[in-house]
């Protein structure tokens, strides 16, 4: 699992691309008998919690291509995964906080239930 934050430059690209761009990076790996990266990644949510911050769910397509696998490609869905934006400055810099639970598993599973409820009343004080 993966979690921490990111400083945007919005001078740069919008929160949406920058969000976007940062689920993407997080999600590629490359080794000699392997690599995985994601395609098609989208904001399928997106919206102001209780607290007035703004928040965007995301989910993508996993490519894995491996040599034991004669390099085939392999898809599976990924997500979903979170960005909180919970810092903003007027000069348009944003602080993300992101939430990307990738592994598998029964307590991963869990996080699909929880991880909305605490996106909904995150607050920053």
């Amino acid at each position: 699992r993966q979690r921490g934050t990111a400083l945007a430059d919005r001078s740069k690209t919008s929160l949406r691309q920058f969000v976007i761009n940062e689920i993407d990076k997080s999600c590629a790996a490359d080794g000699r008998t392997g690599t995985v990266y994601c395609e098609d990644v989208a904001i399928v949510e997106e919206g102001t919690n209780s607290n007035g911050l703004s928040y965007y769910k995301l989910n993508m397509t996993e490519v894995r291509k491996e040599a034991d696998n004669n390099w085939q490609a392999e898809e599976r869905d990924k997500g979903p995964a979170y960005a909180v934006e919970v810092f903003n400055e007027t000069n348009g810099d944003s602080l993300v906080l992101f939430f990307i639970p990738w592994n598998e598993g029964v307590a991963y599973e869990a996080l699909d239930d929880i991880l909305p409820q605490i996106i909904a009343t995150l607050e920053v004080k």
